[in-house]
């Protein structure tokens, strides 16, 4: 990719192995699978194949094995016009692999996952020059805590945003939450930290570490956002769900992409909505990543669920 990027996205990479399966089955029990897909995954490089997608010049910064997997997981993130300037190979290690059940019903996708300890990024391995000199925006997953805070701070050094996919807990995660400027979390990422469901008090705690607005996805209940001033509520769309893989790092992306137009907090939850909604209609992580006209299509349908999206 020849234009700097807009979006650099510092974090995991895997390889998915996706099994789709009747039900969950209980345990000690045995069941067959009825299909199955291989991709790549991750948190952050699906964010920016999604980006990707939509036309944003995006780079990935991160590491994988020198494995076959570690091939595909980097021909699959260049096919989809991602910078990898940032992308290195640590010989003799096997790259993150994750293992997914999705039961067949459209129910959520389970994940078990494994990483070589040797693919961590510490802050001495960043590069400064993989970061654009203008302002820009960065993803993290707050998995490689002293290459997220070191990325943070070069970033916001150059007058760029620091957007933070929440759902990992480390303990130093909140010091890292102190350090960005959205923080976009999972349901139970309050639980996590800080032991809450995620309601108005729990989302004003994580603004007062030092963010300047919180997000919590809900699911097939939306989003919702709060400032410090108001608390915004934003409902799903009505999509049918074959495999809820990816909607969240898909979310993410569409946030992102709402920050680059410069839209109002409304329009951006409702896009993120859409687009993550959009993603479930295929198995995968990145099957079902939209394209800009099918976005705007779904927004402007009104096909939105019953529930709306108030935080627990």
């Amino acid at each position: 990719m020849s234009a700097s990027p807009r979006v650099v996205g510092l974090g995991f990479c895997a390889y998915d192995h996706l099994f789709t399966v009747d039900r969950y089955p209980e345990r000690g029990n045995k069941i067959p699978i009825r299909a199955e897909l291989h991709q790549g995954g991750g948190q952050v490089a699906t964010a920016l194949v999604a980006l990707a997608r939509l036309g944003v010049p995006v780079r990935f910064i991160g590491r994988r094995g020198d494995d076959a997997e570690g091939e595909a997981i980097e021909a699959g993130l260049r096919e989809a016009g991602v910078d990898l300037a940032g992308l290195a190979t640590v010989p003799g290690a096997r790259s993150q692999r994750a293992f997914i059940v999705v039961p067949a019903d459209g129910g959520e996708r389970t994940v078990f996952w494994r990483r070589d300890p040797a693919l961590d990024l510490a802050a001495g391995d960043l590069d400064p020059a993989w970061f654009p000199d203008d302002p820009h925006l960065l993803l993290l997953d707050g998995h490689e805590i002293d290459a997220c805070l070191a990325a943070a701070a070069i970033t916001r050094a150059r007058g760029g945003t620091v957007v933070l996919d929440a759902e990992y807990v480390a303990p130093r995660t909140a010091e890292l939450v102190s350090r960005v400027d959205h923080v976009v979390a999972d349901e139970r990422f309050t639980g996590r930290l800080l032991d809450r469901p995620p309601d108005a008090t729990a989302l004003e705690s994580l603004r007062r570490l030092g963010p300047g607005r919180v997000v919590v996805t809900l699911g097939e209940r939306g989003a919702a956002s709060w400032d410090g001033r108001r608390l915004l509520a934003v409902p799903a769309y009505d999509v049918p769900v074959v495999d809820t893989t990816g909607a969240g790092d898909v979310f993410h992306a569409g946030y992102c992409y709402g920050l680059l137009a410069g839209w109002d907090d409304a329009r951006r939850l409702r896009f993120a909505c859409a687009m993550a909604g959009l993603k479930c209609r295929a198995p995968g992580g990145r099957r079902g990543i939209p394209d800009l006209a099918e976005i705007e299509a779904l927004m402007a349908s009104g096909r939105i669920r019953p529930a709306g999206g108030d935080p627990a």
